[in-house]
């Protein structure tokens, strides 16, 4: 998966189904600034893993949602952070030899 894919994901998610380029160049924006917060709590995105590319997005739509208000982190955005932190300390991917 891409991140074309995950911009398609994140349109669907708001709403946007036809929008124009400057509207798709800031939720792409919101994107690569959702990947950036992420990493900094630790996490690497995987693009290949649905649920890391869920997590992107869930991150990327509520940064796009808040920028007309001051509204905290919802708290399914941050359960699905912890849990993704709790799941790969526990149960970390294989590494090929």
């Amino acid at each position: 998966m891409t991140h074309e894919y995950a911009l398609a994901l994140l349109k669907a998610d708001l709403g946007f189904y036809t929008v124009s380029g400057p509207v798709s160049d800031l939720l792409e924006s919101k994107l690569k600034a959702a990947e950036k917060a992420i990493a900094k709590m630790g996490i690497t995105i995987d693009m290949e893993d649905g649920d890391d590319l869920n997590l992107l997005v869930m991150h990327a739509a509520w940064l796009y949602r808040k920028r007309a208000g001051r509204d905290p982190m919802p708290p399914m955005l941050r359960q699905a952070i912890n849990d993704h932190k709790v799941d790969h300390k526990v149960t970390p991917k294989a590494v090929d030899a």
